[in-house]
């Protein structure tokens, strides 16, 4: 095992753990020696995830983003448990004009996109769960949609935009305790919930204009988990403070 990608006996919490991301995430940590907790709503699914990849490093835990999120931090970081790295890749979209805007709508996205992940990074970031010989890595999947706007996605983009935001600032004020934190700006990604969510609204002429944009094809799960390795990872000790995009070209056209 290449000791730049070693990941043994530290621990990586992941919310929206069942999407097809988080399965692909899991799996790829996993391989590596990481020690996982999962975080989801849908339990059920979490038990399934847990039994396919078959590996006593693999700990899932009901979690509701829209719930008392210390509160059930708490009931999982028993025993002062280090937390290593955390990545947030839970979030919610919608397409919708700005004249069918209301505050429930953005109290709704901004929580969990948004909130919710400042809110854990504040509990995981106490002193008593950071290991203070390794330093920790936290990783929030934003969008491409922070950069390449796109017509009825106003409320989602601000969200994303914010995490992008969020990283750079956090990186300042937690570089004291060797945290380090980033985002991902992916593209679209096929097999993804969200994905199928926004190219739903769409119809076959949009999705292939999409499709020729992205130079290298659509994203898969596959590709954000390996960017997301990387910077879990001993190969990007000084990288910091940065928004990654990772969209197969399309924010060139």
């Amino acid at each position: 095992m290449n000791n730049l990608f070693d990941l043994q006996n530290k621990n990586i919490l992941i919310t929206g753990a069942t999407s097809n991301i988080g399965i692909a995430l899991s799996k790829l940590l996993v391989s590596f020696g990481a020690n996982l907790l999962l975080l989801s709503r849908n339990f059920e699914k979490l038990q399934e995830i847990k039994k396919e990849i078959n590996n006593n490093n693999v700990n899932i835990f009901r979690f509701d983003l829209s719930d008392d999120i210390k509160k059930q931090l708490s009931e999982i970081l028993i025993d002062d448990r280090k937390i290593h790295g955390f990545v947030h890749i839970a979030g919610i979209s919608f397409t919708k004009p700005l004249k069918l805007l209301n505050y429930k709508d953005f109290e709704s996205i901004f929580k969990i996109n948004v909130y919710s992940a400042l809110e854990i990074i504040q509990v995981i970031s106490h002193n008593k769960y950071i290991d203070e010989q390794v330093g920790s890595s936290y990783v929030l999947i934003s969008s491409i949609r922070t950069k390449k706007l796109e017509n009825l996605l106003s409320l989602y983009s601000m969200s994303k935009s914010s995490l992008n935001t969020m990283a750079k600032a956090l990186a300042i004020e937690l570089s004291n305790k060797k945290i380090r934190v980033n985002s991902i700006l992916p593209a679209y990604i096929e097999n993804s919930g969200m994905y199928d969510n926004i190219v739903s609204k769409f119809d076959e002429k949009k999705i292939e204009e999409l499709k020729t944009q992205h130079l290298l094809g659509f994203l898969s799960p596959n590709d954000v988990a390996n960017s997301c390795l990387f910077l879990l990872s001993n190969l990007s000790t000084k990288i910091t403070g940065t928004n990654i995009i990772i969209d197969s070209g399309f924010s060139l056209k």
